[in-house]
């Protein structure tokens, strides 16, 4: 039987979809814009045109950047649905496997090796790592899913951490939620990440005169919550092994070790340890 996969990852602004072995290794990787196409079939579609027959596979697997329930899923930041069995019938009955994003990518972090992270603020921890781990994914939308180990199998767990509402930070006048209000809604996802991410720099770095400073890097946006009592506070959230995935984590060395620079007695908690990434 072959070990061959097809596999798509299904974001809110691009999709890849290649052939994977038994290794993991990629074989025909090919990134489309979701723009351009108005449903993940039509894009299986022109994927298959381009690779031609595909009977060598044995099953599929699909990522995609929103809730799955049951035998489908609605991206949430594009007009998309997936159906699994839909997604089937057109691969003539293969079977399709239907997963959160962030999701399969928690399934794989205890399948890294130490080769395959950067590590952010502090030595390299020992790896792999036995225990709950937590995959962040910061791109159209905000991502995290978490790979918990119990009774020796590794369990994963998604959620919709990117749609929870931010409560008031500072006073009203330097209440950085607002700026998530303006664009759709007071979210960790309208803040840290997409249209976010560009509105949050253009608020802490302009001038009293309407100005942006170009010397103003997100690493500097990041560090300025150093001054920030809640940002001190999640610093004693336990995180003892962890990893985050996500094109924006490298930029924020700078400002991780600007929070952990204010250390207290309480900081053996947690936050005070190494962060292995692997950048997207």
């Amino acid at each position: 039987m072959s070990t061959v996969r097809l596999v798509a990852d299904v974001g809110g602004t691009n999709v890849r979809v290649a052939l994977a072995d038994e290794t993991g290794s990629l074989a025909s990787r090919v990134t489309y814009r979701g723009a351009d196409f108005t449903s993940f079939a039509e894009v299986l579609t022109t994927y298959l045109k381009m690779v031609g027959d595909i009977k060598h596979c044995s099953a599929c697997a699909i990522g995609a950047a929103g809730p799955v329930d049951g035998d489908r899923v609605r991206l949430t930041n594009t007009g998309w649905a997936i159906d699994r069995t839909e997604i089937s019938t057109k691969l003539s009955g293969m079977p399709v496997a239907l997963v959160n994003d962030l999701e399969a990518v928690a399934a794989a972090l205890p399948h890294l090796a130490a080769d395959d992270v950067d590590v952010l603020g502090g030595p390299a921890p020992l790896w792999p790592a036995h225990r709950t781990m937590l995959a962040v994914n910061v791109g159209t939308g905000f991502g995290a899913a978490s790979a918990i180990l119990r009774g020796g199998s590794w369990w994963t767990c998604p959620s919709e951490a990117g749609h929870m509402t931010l409560g008031s930070i500072g006073t009203p006048e330097d209440d950085l939620t607002q700026v998530g209000a303006g664009i759709g809604g007071a979210s960790i996802e309208s803040l840290l990440s997409g249209k976010g991410v560009a509105a949050l720099y253009k608020r802490l770095a302009q001038a009293d005169d309407g100005s942006i400073d170009p010397k103003i890097e997100a690493g500097d946006v990041f560090a300025r919550a150093r001054n920030d009592a809640a940002a001190a506070r999640s610093r004693l959230v336990p995180a003892r092994a962890g990893a985050a995935l996500g094109a924006f984590a490298r930029p924020f060395d700078r400002g991780l070790e600007a929070l952990r620079a204010r250390r207290g007695p309480r900081d053996r908690l947690g936050g005070g340890g190494p962060i292995p990434v692997a950048a997207a």
